[in-house]
């Protein structure tokens, strides 16, 4: 016995906290009949407790005077909360009621300890739990897994931590592109949508936003006159490319997807605004059935696309129309929704008429149409309009004229432009300090979908925001969500405190928190990596991408003078030979999953950029040899390097079955039985301009034959003794043909077979490190 006392003696003061604690019992105390959220809170904090120290707390509703708990919610929801502050054992919460506002505060009571986790409402007090893991537990959380150090104990004294955020909404938007499970919500599950959810949680965000099809909508809202489709036919409404809809789980069961996604994220108090008004787009097409039993008007339109009947929109000067509209979101409410936020994209990317004084009269008509509609239901509820049909058709100076006929106090701009290059954003529309909107980053163009930002202006732009009391959120928009992680840590914090403005915070943070003991190594690469992410002309609005470029072979004018341009990207990408090997030297496996992804993230964002300078070398000389400045066997040569560096990039997007639409197609069947028809639906979903992007299948089947097509048009060019300009019309024939002849082709037959073996990675990238040192010094 008096062994064992001496030996208490030096136990450390965490393991004696321990053992009190075990001693009079630690509890979760969750407040009674106050909604979902807080028994989801109650859970996560048993959930993530037991993952970090293997033990697992009860759940009580009811306190006792000895015990030691941790409170969940404020004295709004817990009676317990209340009878503390009375006792003048706790002080009242610095909360403000209704909002995200949460405090996390450790109060001694007597011979036990409280935790209080208070939030002003539901998600907030999700958010004082997930804090806690952070602050106690060392976790961190991302897009595509937790980290969660395991500890014997989690010290629950000394907590004092207050966080309001500066945003009101803070969130982002899913949209309908298909072809790469990683990239696009279209391919997710329950499970994907679960955790895709809980992040957005524990990342302090609010608000989502589902751009991604009408799912049953229209059966829901006119059962007699829209029938499901048949889930192995592709739809009535099916064309080509992008605009097949044809789903890849029947409709069926997408709606109830849906309804088990959206159920999931307001049960952790989340908000997803209600689309109203004109929402005919080409991933929310009108039914043929619908077409041919209610025979719509529709608006007339001067120019651009939209010109099938699916895609036109209704005239919504007559009331049948705009009332079919709205029962459409009446329907979404009914069985999906909440009437707590409204969205409308007004007349998005329509023109109407030829004069551009029409085209804007019938748009302000629009909006004040769609708004009045929904204010006769829904009278206080917030409206957003979204910002991109100003950004696409309007005038800077003709935005200014919507502002005089909307209510500032219920409307907001959601804008998803202000880190674009071009005029057309929110610094030119007179809003700040004078109209509510948001902040927006938008990840454009599947094509450009790097890990890549604007951040020099990004941090320009907020500093004009970040004290207006005007702007009201932060949002971002990724064309294809998870294809930048370094934005996936950067947005965030800044979308609750804008403090960081500058990336290398967030590159500091992902390091710290993702890595492990790859920590240290991994900053070194991002610091190397990062100054070669920026775009680099004013005329690639949101990224240079090569992959863009694909649709246009006119790039390959010779007299066009690109000099210039070498210049800059080859400064540029200077790093890149050496950033390669080292990423040749991290771990590359199973064990070390987020290294495998964000490496190869990281040498599929360089080699785009050096495949256009790789075509650049390929242009100037060209150039040079119809100036007599280079030979033929100069022009040769870049040439063949042109053709070998796709090569290449093909090899490296093996590596991952992020990159492959085999490897898609092959697990969506493990979520639902799949329409038969889809697969060649998923192919020409992504083969074609608009969509072409990191996928496997297509590098390997429809982009090196186009790019080999190139280098036998240098070589034929060359053996004209380099005379006038290349075949552009032949070029543009190979282009089309190839995207053609891809989707007559089986995904099995085209899926990646080379090993994705650590040998393989580091050849891959020592291979990539010569071939960008050749890049960087050719003359050309």
């Amino acid at each position: 016995m008096l062994r064992f006392c001496c030996f208490t003696l030096f136990v450390p003061i965490t393991l004696l906290l321990t053992v009190v604690l075990q001693a009079a019992e630690l509890k979760i105390l969750k407040p009674t009949d106050r909604g979902t959220t807080y028994d989801v809170a109650a859970e996560e904090f048993q959930k993530y407790f037991e993952l970090c120290s293997g033990r697992k707390l009860p759940i009580v509703t009811e306190a006792n005077e000895t015990d030691h708990f941790i409170v969940i919610g404020s004295d709004a929801v817990n009676r317990f909360c209340r009878d503390c502050i009375e006792k003048k054992v706790l002080r009242p919460f610095p909360l403000r009621t209704g909002t995200d506002d949460y405090h996390l505060l450790s109060v001694r009571d007597g011979d036990r300890d409280l935790l209080f986790l208070a939030g002003g409402r539901g998600r907030s007090t999700l958010y004082a739990v997930y804090h806690f893991f952070e602050e106690r537990g060392g976790c961190s959380w991302f897009w595509d897994g937790d980290v969660i150090p395991k500890s014997e104990s989690l010290d629950i004294t000394g907590l004092d931590i207050a966080e309001t955020p500066r945003f009101e909404y803070r969130g982002l938007r899913y949209f309908a592109h298909r072809s790469l499970t990683r990239f696009q919500a279209e391919h997710w599950g329950p499970k994907d949508w679960e955790r895709e959810i809980d992040w957005i949680v524990k990342k302090r965000l609010n608000v989502f936003m589902l751009r991604i099809g009408m799912d049953d909508v229209f059966q829901k809202a006119f059962p007699d006159v829209v029938p499901y489709p048949d889930n192995d036919k592709p739809v009535p409404e099916a064309m080509t490319g992008f605009d097949d809809r044809t789903t890849s789980w029947s409709l069926e069961y997408r709606g109830a997807l849906r309804k088990h996604l959206l159920t999931y994220a307001f049960d952790r108090d989340l908000m997803h605004p209600e689309d109203f008004g004109t929402m005919t787009h080409w991933y929310s097409r009108t039914p043929i059935a619908f077409l041919e039993h209610f025979k719509p008007a529709f608006f007339a339109q001067s120019d651009g696309g939209y010109r099938e009947q699916t895609g036109l929109v209704w005239d919504i000067r007559e009331d049948k129309w705009l009332d079919l509209y709205f029962k459409l979101t009446e329907a979404h409410i009914k069985h999906y929704g909440k009437p707590e936020l409204f969205h409308t994209i007004g007349l998005a990317e329509r023109r109407m008429f030829k004069e551009n004084e029409d085209n804007l009269e019938i748009k302000l008509y629009t909006y004040r149409r769609l708004i009045a509609k929904v204010r006769e239901k829904y009278p206080n509820a917030p409206i957003l309009l979204a910002g991109w049909d100003f950004h696409y058709t309007w005038k800077p100076e003709e935005v200014p004229e919507l502002f005089k006929e909307l209510d500032p106090e219920r409307t907001i701009i959601w804008d998803y432009e202000a880190d674009t290059m071009t005029p057309k954003n929110y610094t030119n529309w007179n809003v700040i300090g004078k109209f509510p909107y948001v902040f927006g980053i938008f990840e454009a163009l599947e094509a450009a979908a790097d890990i890549r930002a604007n951040y020099d202006i990004i941090e320009q732009r907020i500093a004009l925001s970040a004290d207006d009391p005007f702007c009201k959120g932060y949002i971002f928009w990724p064309e294809m969500s998870h294809a930048d992680v370094l934005m996936l840590e950067y947005f965030p914090h800044n979308a609750w405190k804008p403090d960081q403005p500058n990336p290398m915070h967030a590159v500091e943070r992902l390091c710290r928190t993702r890595y492990g003991d790859e920590a240290e190594t991994m900053l070194g690469i991002w610091k190397t990596f990062l100054p070669c992410t920026y775009p680099y002309t004013y005329t690639e609005a949101w990224s240079p991408s090569i992959l863009w470029n694909f649709s246009k072979p006119q790039l390959f004018f010779v007299n066009w003078d690109r000099s210039e341009l070498r210049k800059t990207f080859a400064e540029k990408l200077a790093p890149t030979p050496a950033l390669y090997r080292a990423l040749a030297e991290l771990p590359f496996d199973d064990s070390k999953p987020f290294i495998k992804r964000d490496a190869i993230d990281i040498a599929r964002t360089t080699a785009n950029k050096l495949a256009i300078l790789a075509m650049t070398n390929l242009n100037v000389a060209m150039k040079n040899r119809q100036d007599g400045k280079a030979t033929n066997e100069d022009v040769r040569i870049a040439g063949k390097r042109f053709l070998r560096h796709w090569e290449l990039f093909r090899d490296l997007l093996a590596l991952h079955d992020d990159y492959s639409m085999y490897a898609t197609f092959e697990r969506l069947k493990t979520v639902g039985e799949v329409n038969p028809c889809f697969e060649k639906t998923l192919i020409a979903n992504g083969a074609n301009s608009y969509c072409a992007s990191y996928q496997y299948e297509l590098f390997a089947n429809c982009y090196l034959p186009i790019v080999g097509a190139y280098a036998e048009a240098v070589e034929k060019w060359i053996d004209t003794d380099a005379a006038g300009e290349i075949d552009i019309d032949g070029l543009q024939k190979v282009y089309t043909d190839a995207f053609a002849d891809v989707v007559t082709k089986s995904l099995a037959d085209m899926r990646p077979t080379t090993p994705q073996t650590p040998e393989q990675y580091r050849r891959i990238m020592f291979d990539l490190a010569a071939i960008a040192d050749e890049h960087l010094k050719s003359p050309f």
